[in-house]
Parts: C-alpha cells; sequence; structure tokens
C-alpha cells in the first residue's frame, strides 16, 4: 500500500511540474525517459540473450566433451578387449597343440616298441636334482629348467610293467620335448602349462620345477585347474568342440602366488575323457604391464560374472581369496556400486562431477576420489573389463 502511495505521489509531481516547464525542457525529459527505456531494454534482451547462448555452450561443450571422452574410452577398451583375446587365443592354440600331439604320439607309440631306454628317462619334477648347467633358479626361489617338460608318474607300477604302463612311460618320453614348442612365456603372459593324463597316471609341468618333497602330496585331481576342466567335460552335453574355461584365483604351487588357469579337457578318438591341460597366469603381472603404457587409466581390471577379481592388482593372501569387486575396502566399490557399474544407465554417485554426460561417475572410497569407470563385457569368456580414470586425469587427457 505504500509503495503504491509513493508511485501516485510520482505521478501527481510529474503532472503539476511537466506543464509548467518550458516546451524545451519537456522534450529533453521524454526524450531521456525514452533513451532510458531503450537502454534498459537493450540491457534485459543482452542479459536473457547471454543467459541462453551460456547455457547452449554449456550444452555443447558437455556435449563434446562427452563424445570425445565415450570416442576415447572406447578405443581403449577396444585395445584392450582385442589384446586379452589375442591372449585367450594364444593360451587356447597352446593347449588345443598339447591336445593333439598327445593324441598323436600316443598313435605312433601304439606303432612302435614298447621297450623302455632309460637314458630318455628325465624325472626331475619330483625329488631328482635338475642338472647343471640345465637347471636356473627363478625370481620366486624354485630351481627350474626351460630345457624340457618335466613329469612325473602318480601310479605304482606293476612288475613286469603292463602294456598300458609301457605306453605311458613311452609317452613321458615324447612329452618331455612339448613343453619348448608351446610354451610363448611373457609374449602371451604364461606362467606355466600343467597336464595330467588320469589314463596312464602322468603329471607334466613345463618349465619343469623342482618340488621336492611337494610331490608326493601334489595330486591333480585336487586341483582347481584340473577339477574346473573336468567338469566342463562332464558337464558338456555333447561335447564335439575343443571347450575351454576358466578357474577362479587361486594359490599357484609353483610361484606361490595368485594366478588362475585357462583350461581344456583331452579326449581321445572317441571322444572319452582321458585328462586334461591348462596355461596358467599371473594375474598381478599382467595388470601391471597394462597399467604401465601410458593409458590414462589408474586402475584395471578383470572381473567374473559374480564379480570375482581375476586379475587386479591388490597383493592378497590365499585365506582373503576370493576376492571380490565390491570388497570395499581393497577397491574402494560396494556392492551398490558394483550393480551400477554392470548397467548400460546406471546412475553416479559423485557430487562435484557436474558435467552432464552419459559416462558412469562413481566415488572411491580407497582413492577418495571421484573415477570415470568404464566397463567392456568379454562375453566369450564370461568376464568383464573394468577401468578407472580419475576426472581430472580424463579432462586433461581430452584437451590434449
Amino acid at each position: 500500500m505504500k509503495n503504491k502511495d509513493q508511485l501516485n505521489l510520482c505521478f501527481r509531481l510529474v503532472q503539476y511540474c511537466l506543464p509548467n516547464l518550458r516546451l524545451r525542457n519537456q522534450f529533453i525529459i521524454i526524450v531521456a525517459v525514452f533513451v532510458m527505456l531503450i537502454v534498459a531494454i537493450f540491457a534485459l534482451w543482452n542479459l536473457a540473450h547471454q543467459s541462453i547462448l551460456n547455457n547452449l555452450f554449456l550444452a555443447e561443450s558437455d556435449i563434446l566433451h562427452d563424445t570425445q571422452s565415450k570416442i576415447r574410452i572406447s578405443f581403449m577398451l577396444n585395445n584392450y578387449k582385442s589384446y586379452f583375446y589375442q591372449i585367450f587365443a594364444l593360451n587356447g592354440n597352446a593347449l588345443i597343440s598339447f591336445h593333439r600331439l598327445y593324441l598323436r604320439t600316443k598313435k605312433e607309440i601304439m606303432k612302435s616298441s614298447l621297450e623302455i631306454d632309460e637314458r630318455f628317462q628325465m624325472e626331475y619334477e619330483g625329488m631328482i636334482q635338475i642338472p647343471e648347467p640345465l637347471r636356473i633358479l627363478n625370481e620366486y626361489g624354485s630351481n627350474i629348467s626351460n630345457s624340457f617338460m618335466c613329469y612325473s608318474n602318480t601310479s605304482a607300477y606293476n612288475n613286469p610293467l603292463t602294456e598300458e604302463q609301457r605306453i605311458g612311460i613311452k609317452l613321458q618320453e615324447q612329452i618331455q620335448a612339448y613343453g619348448q614348442i608351446l610354451y610363448q612365456g611373457s609374449l602371451i603372459m604364461q606362467s606355466n602349462i600343467y597336464s595330467y593324463i588320469d589314463l596312464q597316471k602322468i603329471n607334466n609341468l613345463y618349465p619343469c620345477v623342482n618340488r621336492g618333497k611337494g610331490i608326493y602330496t601334489y595330486a591333480p585331481e585336487k586341483r582347481d585347474w584340473y577339477k574346473t576342466l573336468k567338469q566342463t567335460y562332464f558337464n558338456t552335453t555333447k561335447y564335439d568342440s575343443y571347450t575351454f574355461k576358466f578357474t577362479a584365483p587361486y594359490l599357484l604351487f609353483t610361484y606361490q602366488t595368485i594366478g588362475l588357469s585357462m583350461t581344456l579337457p583331452i579326449v581321445d578318438e572317441n571322444v572319452k575323457f582321458v585328462g586334461g591341460v591348462s596355461s596358467t597366469f599371473l594375474g598381478s603381472k599382467l595388470v601391471q604391464y597394462l597399467s604401465n603404457n601410458e593409458t590414462g587409466f589408474q586402475l584395471i581390471y578383470l572381473v567374473s560374472e559374480d564379480g570375482t577379481l581375476i586379475m587386479h592388482p591388490f597383493t592378497v593372501k590365499v585365506e582373503q581369496l576370493p576376492l571380490y569387486i565390491f570388497n570395499e575396502s581393497y577397491t574402494g566399490f560396494n556392492l551398490t556400486d558394483w550393480d551400477e557399474i554392470k548397467k548400460s544407465d546406471g546412475i553416479s554417485s559423485c557430487q562435484t562431477f557436474k558435467i552432464r554426460t552419459t559416462l558412469k561417475c562413481r566415488y572411491n572410497s580407497v582413492t577418495q576420489q571421484e573415477m570415470i569407470v568404464s566397463i567392456e563385457n568379454l562375453i566369450e569368456y564370461k568376464m568383464y573389463l573394468i577401468m578407472q580414470q580419475i576426472i581430472k586425469d580424463n579432462k586433461q587427457v581430452i584437451k590434449q
């Protein structure tokens, strides 16, 4: 009410004063008022226009950042995906080659003499020391040899030997040469090749390792890699193709560290199960190799469908297995984070990352930073490839 009275008072003053002014002064005042109105209109127009442009530019900037980020991340994910597929395929080829060599070798042995020659026996996997200069000391303190694939036989021989036992011994003589043919080591992140032929009870290992007294307690049938491939065979309704399967992470006897194995059942000409072969990876070394490249990604994981960390940079003990990606004390992510990361439209848990984007942003409680999280489904191997990047690093890389 007070404001209305003041306005009425102003109008009365104008009505009283304006007619009493000279015509020239009246004209100046009227022109000044019109100029002020025009300036005010243009000012308001510019402010509105600037506000609209700012919003448009901000939206376009966010879209541009989002597009460039997705292109770059997609490029890196595809590179890593191709890298893993290449490693898995090459290791798989080595297992298939072992399978074929075994069948071919046995077929040839059956055609030839089964006379045993002690000079060809190289039983160094157990208590018998690997001789110089074939023996080297690996980084984990084990006596190993890259010169041959050593073996042990877990059965008690009859006296005289049965035909099947003679076949097994002759097979051992030939299998010892397989290792150097199939093993590619760090080129394909291969740590060991294991095999076990159940029919002849032959246990093979390359590189050859002196297990010492451990040979008496080592039972392939109880090891994860062998149980996995055996389960693969007997759970397959019609076994008509080479079927690989990865184990869960486990403690490797040879290195006393955590690894996992790619496994393949071995069958005879009648597709009857006779044993299996596996190629072992040290997950920490593979992740370390990838992380050392200039990619901008701080953390790289290989995760199973249930969230088990298969390859990761953490040092864990066997009693801490299995380690899951939602183990927040290690990864910084909880179960809710894991569920949202897997979703194509997962929500963000970041508070300061305000860019309008389809990138997934999750707060990492270990690094105490907001992280861009990218995920790629390796469908053929039932795994996820997950990469994390600090937001500021993502912005810096995009600017470059």
